[in-house]
């Protein structure tokens, strides 16, 4: 069946809306919430590369952040966690997503690794896990991609902006957060001013082509890329320009 410009594999439906798996062209694979977005995507014959340039830049304070523990909150089909447990082989992550069937999904159609001493996974909501996290449970990067799409097929940024300053104590003292916001206006967002007020100047942003933005906030200025962190390098072996992203983060008062 034709669907979303492309070949309908699999549908389903939860509690939260469909869940559709389109293949376009044998080529590459999307996953879609009932709608023409396209929520994670991979290469069928290379399922680790991060297709959506909103992913890749999530993971721009990885450029000078030598980070152990990271926490990902909204995982899709796990297009950023795979790329994580494939290519950072020294970092723990935890990983949230609210939908069971996209985790299901995520193992079945999208090569989502099985759980290791590496990657956790909890089938939970993003709030349940803040509200349980031990103060004890420190990470150096926390990436939140939180989205539903309502039943007029649009897109919705899931607002935490209640649990803000509980991840800010979940942060280490080099800590940042990696949000992504749908649209180019990051001051329309609900949790815009708490982020202001617990993080100050320390907030800033990348626009993604006027479709997404990121907002990366620390507890602390942004570093410069770590001194074993050659851009070169790391872009041919990662697939990711990530000179182009850390280039592009302007600090949210300029």
């Amino acid at each position: 069946m034709k669907k979303h410009q492309g070949q309908l594999i699999y549908s389903t439906k939860d509690e939260y809306g469909p869940l559709e798996v389109i293949d376009i062209h044998q080529r590459m694979r999307s996953l879609h919430f009932g709608n023409g977005t396209s929520q994670s995507a991979m290469l069928l014959y290379n399922p680790i590369p991060l297709l959506h340039k909103y992913t890749q830049a999530l993971l721009t304070p990885l450029c000078w952040l030598d980070a152990q523990r990271v926490l990902i909150l909204g995982m899709g089909a796990g297009s950023i966690s795979k790329f994580l447990h494939y290519h950072f082989k020294e970092i723990k992550l935890d990983v949230v997503e609210l939908r069971k069937s996209v985790i299901d999904i995520a193992h079945e159609y999208f090569s989502l690794p099985p759980q290791d001493e590496r990657f956790t996974l909890y089938n939970m909501s993003a709030e349940t896990f803040i509200e349980q996290a031990s103060s004890s449970q420190k990470y150096d990067l926390i990436i939140i991609d939180l989205f539903l799409t309502s039943h007029k097929k649009t897109d919705i940024t899931i607002d935490i902006s209640d649990h803000y300053k509980t991840l800010l104590q979940l942060l280490t003292e080099n800590g940042y957060l990696s949000i992504n916001l749908i649209g180019s206006k990051s001051q329309n967002y609900g949790g815009f001013n708490e982020l202001k007020t617990l993080f100050g100047s320390h907030l800033y942003h990348i626009n993604i082509e006027n479709q997404n933005t990121i907002l990366v906030a620390g507890k602390q200025a942004i570093g410069k890329p770590d001194g074993n962190f050659d851009f070169g390098y790391y872009e041919k072996k990662h697939q990711l320009p990530w000179r182009h992203y850390y280039n592009q983060l302007k600090n949210i008062d300029h």
